[in-house]
């Protein structure tokens, strides 16, 4: 079976903030278990560039988010 969806360009903007908005969520909440020895690796084993790389995820969706916002 084959479906064919189209969406509106504002439509999809706005599938595409709902879902940055709960990735930056996501991203703070497994930022704060890190940071307090909690959670598992995201990005790396060692826990400081874990944070680093974590922020630096949650600084680049944050501009993607501005720019759609």
């Amino acid at each position: 079976m084959n479906l064919k969806l189209e969406l509106e360009s504002e439509c999809v903007a706005g599938i595409v903030r709902a879902e940055m908005k709960a990735m930056i969520r996501s991203l703070r909440d497994d930022l704060k278990r890190r940071k307090a020895g909690h959670g598992l690796a995201i990005f790396s084993t060692d826990k400081a560039e874990d944070v680093a790389e974590i922020k630096r995820h949650i600084a680049a969706f944050e501009t993607v988010l501005k720019y759609y916002g």
